[in-house]
């Protein structure tokens, strides 16, 4: 019974492998893994085959059967989850209650167990992410139909004991192990799943990044051919997918590296070593319109079934490169600049410099050429005076170039820099029209750009520096920035350069000048000294001579108050404190000097503050003014005598004119006192107030024209004898003219009867036009006559009469000279003289 019940274990267990085997060939689509409905399929498919291995079980009793589904259902909760397992454990409950028998509880109390133990199981297992080892599964088995054994004590109770004896080896010896075969064949199901959704992922991924990337992906296979090409493959060699594929690589690269790469494609296929795979390495491509770029490839090799491939990442580096390229001129031109101010500091001349700065800017700054040349101002030709480069003595053999616009020589960059002092810029030389005549010869010595940049002297250009570069476009605006700041620094040095001759120069004329000066000094016809901390620390000799010494050793160490007369020394000394303190720039007396024997000289001197030998000093000069002294005092006397004798002409003149008008005696004495008191008040100076006084002394010398009955009568002129009188400031100027005042005498004595308004005589002058001296005798000349008596009216008295220039203040008489003439006898009491 037992041989027999394990046969129909065994037979069972391999109906339900072969049922797992089909189920894991048609049900395991990848169109529905890992979905609802594929969960629901799985529980419905395990259902049925657990239905199917209970349609041929082993029976041992009437009613009782046993088969393997305990092992369908345990393995199913392991590994296919919840829902597949509860719809298996269903539709497993649902037949076995239908075929019904004794052993029906126990038969349903098994599918639950078995089922329920998976799930737990696999809750457990869901915590650890490492894969179930075949041992496990074993265990996991033993574990399962453990609890199957223990789930015979359902049956009936007279059948429990055989049961458990005919059935525990077989159940505990075959069971397990078909859980682990089950086990292992879905686990390998599943990290084949696993393996493929990685490899789909993976395929997709690897698409989109081929699809979306902006580097070109192109895929060769061993033979050298094209079999796969991105999208922006296309774009960046320009052929169509449809075009390369199944073309030779060589298609995307130049003809002179075609060959090269042939034979390391049969290196690569006869086993030789890949150079290449795994680096990026820098390459030239060729686009479908023959034009070359550079480019990065990063190529990779794999091999599957159909054999060896190679997948290259391409990427166009054409801005990289230019971009190294600038940053390499820039770091060039840097360098440049650098060399080039250590040469303008260690240069002691401009064709030291020069020959400098044109060979910095080939050796460092990356040109292939360099050259200067200055402007000859009288030809205005340029002369190259320095140069640098393999091809520079012949390119510039033979080339003429002027500043001139109208000359066929002036029109390049280098005529038009220096005119405008400006930088020039030719990206691409052989483009630019106005440098056609050197087209042919820049082609042929290979310069691509140029810039010629100005070099000034005091802001004017006098030359220019020019550079070639070997590509176009090598001028950006960075590389622009810095030659022009070697431009400047060069003109820089160039003004260094012009200030240290001029410096030169300056030392050369003030050792001259020294030298005459000192020769000036030494014979000085006056006394020159320096006086530091109190005594003389320099004289010349006619210092000595004034004093009476017989060198200047002898007064040179001396206190110089020591040679002061005892009544000026206070004097001096305070002078000398003012000029050490700052209280005074300069200052200019006379005193009595003592010398040598005792005597005394008088001496003016005219002293400043100065430093001598880094200190503070005083630097005088002295002259020995004794004879001038007296020459002064008589010229003084004689001056005296001379304004006596003037002032008496003057007196002599006036009494002639109030001996024919003795009515008006003392008129014009009256009006030059009060015109003087104006004058004062208007702030004139003694000497213009003197001239005032003249003025008015002299005023109407012109009526001695005048016959005396017409300057007597009583009683008022006839229209005739209005004229002759007005005629008088006309007669007193012929009078007055010839004769040299120092003051405007004769225009005072015809502009005096003017008026601001322009209604006075003789001339009918107007405002500034008026001499001031002219309105001030005016007004001074008004306050006499109204406010004393004439033959023809007794006199108005003061009042009157100021109020009468007030009246005419403006418009008749200078406001300005109204309102002192007011001051000064309604505030400060003035009286007119008798």
């Amino acid at each position: 019974m037992t041989e027999n019940l394990t046969v129909g274990l065994i037979g069972n267990a391999a109906l339900l492998l072969s049922l797992s085997l089909v189920y894991d060939i048609v049900f395991s689509g990848k169109q529905l893994r890992s979905t609802a409905l594929h969960e629901v399929i799985s529980g419905v498919v395990i259902g049925g085959i657990a239905v199917a291995l209970m349609l041929v079980p082993v029976r041992w009793e009437a009613g009782i059967i046993f088969d393997t589904r305990t092992i369908l259902l345990g393995v199913t909760g392991l590994f296919f989850g919840t829902i597949p397992t509860l719809l298996a454990m269903a539709i497993a409950c649902a037949y076995r209650l239908y075929v019904g028998g004794a052993g029906v509880l126990m038969g349903v109390a098994t599918i639950l167990s078995s089922g329920m133990v998976g799930l737990a199981w696999r809750h457990y297992r869901l915590r650890k992410s490492r894969e179930i080892p075949l041992a496990e599964l074993y265990v996991f088995g033993v574990v399962v139909h453990l609890i199957m054994l223990l789930c015979m004590f359902l049956l009936p109770r007279e059948v429990v004991q055989k049961a458990i004896s005919s059935l525990t080896l077989p159940v505990i010896v075959i069971y397990p192990v078909c859980v682990a075969l089950l086990g292992s064949l879905l686990a390998d199901r599943r990290r084949r799943d696993r393996f493929d959704d990685e490899l789909r992922a993976s395929e997709q991924r690897y698409r989109a990044v081929a699809t979306s990337a902006s580097d070109a992906f192109v895929t060769g296979d061993g033979a050298g051919r094209i079999v796969d090409w991105n999208p922006s493959a296309e774009r960046l060699f320009g052929y169509a997918r449809k075009d390369v594929i199944g073309q030779p690589l060589t298609l995307l690269m130049p003809e002179r590296f075609r060959d090269l790469h042939l034979e390391g494609m049969k290196r690569v296929q006869s086993g030789g070593e890949r150079h290449v795979i795994g680096k990026a390495v820098e390459l030239t491509g060729q686009r479908k319109d023959a034009t070359e770029f550079p480019m990065e490839l990063s190529l990779s090799a794999w091999t599957v079934r159909e054999g060896l491939f190679f997948t290259g990442i391409i990427r166009d580096i054409t801005e990289r490169k230019a971009a190294e390229a600038r940053i390499q001129r820039l770091t060039n031109l840097y360098a440049a600049l650098s060399e080039c101010n250590q040469a303008i500091v260690r240069a002691t001349g401009e064709e030291q410099l020069f020959h400098t700065i044109c060979r910095v800017a080939v050796q460092f700054g990356g040109m292939k050429m360099a050259w200067i040349g200055l402007v000859d101002p009288d030809t205005r030709m340029v002369r190259c005076v320095a140069s640098f480069g393999d091809c520079a003595d012949e390119y510039l053999r033979g080339i003429e170039i002027s500043v001139d616009a109208d000359s066929p020589f002036g029109q390049g960059p280098t005529g038009s820099a220096i005119r405008n002092n400006h930088a020039v810029w030719l990206q691409d030389f052989q483009s630019e029209p106005s440098t056609a005549p050197w087209h042919e010869r820049r082609a042929r010595f290979g310069f691509g750009a140029s810039a010629t940049l100005p070099l000034c002297r005091q802001s004017m250009a006098i030359g220019v520096l020019t550079l070639y570069a070997r590509e176009a476009g090598a001028f950006d605006k960075a590389a622009r920035q810095l030659l022009e700041e070697m431009a400047v620094d060069i003109s820089f040095a160039l003004d260094n350069f012009a200030r240290e001759a001029e410096r030169l120069d300056a030392e050369k004329n003030l050792r001259a000048a020294e030298e005459q000066f000192r020769g000036l000094v030494e014979q000085s016809i006056a006394g020159i000294y320096i006086i530091q901390e109190g005594k003389f620390a320099y004289v010349n000799p006619r210092f000595a001579e004034i004093r009476g010494y017989d060198s200047i050793d002898e007064v040179i160490g001396r206190d110089s108050l020591s040679l002061v007369a005892e009544k000026d020394r206070a004097i001096v000394a305070e002078n000398n404190r003012r000029l050490l303190a700052g209280e005074s720039g300069s200052v200019s007396y006379n005193f009595t000097a003592l010398c040598k024997d005792g005597s005394t000289v008088e001496v003016g001197l005219h002293g400043s503050r100065a430093t001598y030998r880094g200190r503070p000093a005083i630097i005088g000069l002295l002259q020995d003014i004794s004879e001038k002294k007296r020459a002064e005092e008589q010229i003084q006397r004689h001056l005296a005598q001379l304004e006596i004798a003037f002032m008496s002409t003057v007196q002599v003149a006036t009494t002639l004119g109030e001996m024919r008008d003795p009515y008006t005696a003392g008129h014009q004495r009256r009006v030059a006192e009060i015109a003087v008191a104006i004058g004062a008040e208007l702030g004139f100076d003694a000497r213009r107030q003197e001239g005032l006084r003249i003025a008015g002394y002299l005023h109407d010398i012109g009526k001695i024209t005048i016959p005396t009955e017409i300057l007597s009568k009583p009683g008022r002129l006839s229209p005739i004898e209005f004229q002759l009188i007005q005629g008088h400031p006309e007669s007193g100027y012929e009078v007055l003219k010839d004769l040299e005042f120092p003051w405007p005498v004769a225009p005072v004595a015809l502009q005096h009867h003017e008026r601001m308004d322009g209604s006075g005589y003789p001339q009918g002058l107007k405002g500034e036009a008026i001499l001031l001296e002219a309105r001030v005798i005016a007004v001074a000349d008004v306050v006499e006559a109204m406010s004393t008596h004439r033959p023809y009216r007794p006199g108005l008295g003061i009042d009157t009469t100021l109020a009468e220039i007030e009246r005419g203040r403006g418009t008749a008489y200078d406001a300005n000279v109204v309102d002192a003439c007011l001051k000064l006898f309604r505030e400060k009491g003035y009286v007119i003289a008798v």
